[in-house]
């Protein structure tokens, strides 16, 4: 007997291909057959000689805000995670309005990480969420985060690892599971 499932995890190691080439193209699938998302998901941002500067922010819908960048060209205070400055306020900005339960949608949320998680406006929002509307989300496989612990172990989550052998041909299960749990 299969486990009720309101929450699917993807994880595996940075730049596996996560975001890439399985959220978005989820997102462009259920367009594509009408079945409602909204959500967010975050995009690397490249320097002109093609170097990580840092990362935005973006909803479904194409609005854009800055999550991190490397080197702020303003002499805010901010709070860090490794090299980069965290925008909290401009995450919180696309997010947050994107953060509710409603029936027969899907909801993205591209990632619940460090950055992300210094909202608490955003951890509240999760925790809020979580186990109450179908949810499709990315989690670090490598950092030990309660919160994400607490999702990964939770009984109606389902925790797929993406490795670049499974990552062109796992798309159509999770879509086949997301339906499947749009039917329920």
């Amino acid at each position: 007997m299969e486990k009720n499932i309101s929450s699917i995890l993807l994880t595996g190691i940075p730049g596996v291909g996560k975001t890439t080439i399985i959220v978005k193209k989820l997102i462009k699938i259920f367009n594509e057959k009408h079945i409602k998302c909204i959500g967010f998901f975050t995009e690397e941002m490249r320097s002109e000689n093609g170097i990580r500067i840092g990362f935005d922010v973006v909803d479904v819908n194409g609005k854009r805000g800055v999550l991190a960048r490397e080197h702020p060209t303003d002499n805010i205070r901010r709070p860090h995670v490794g090299k980069y400055s965290v925008y909290t306020k401009d995450f919180e900005d696309i997010a947050l309005p994107m953060l509710k339960i409603e029936a027969k949608t899907i909801l993205i949320v591209d990632e619940i990480g460090k950055m992300e998680l210094l909202s608490k406006k955003f951890k509240q929002r999760i925790e809020e969420v979580f186990g109450k509307t179908l949810i499709l989300a990315t989690i670090p496989n490598r950092q030990t985060i309660d919160i994400v612990e607490k999702i990964r172990s939770d009984h109606s989550s389902l925790v797929l690892e993406i490795t670049k052998k499974n990552r062109n041909e796992i798309v159509d299960e999770i879509f086949q599971k997301i339906n499947q749990m749009l039917t329920i």
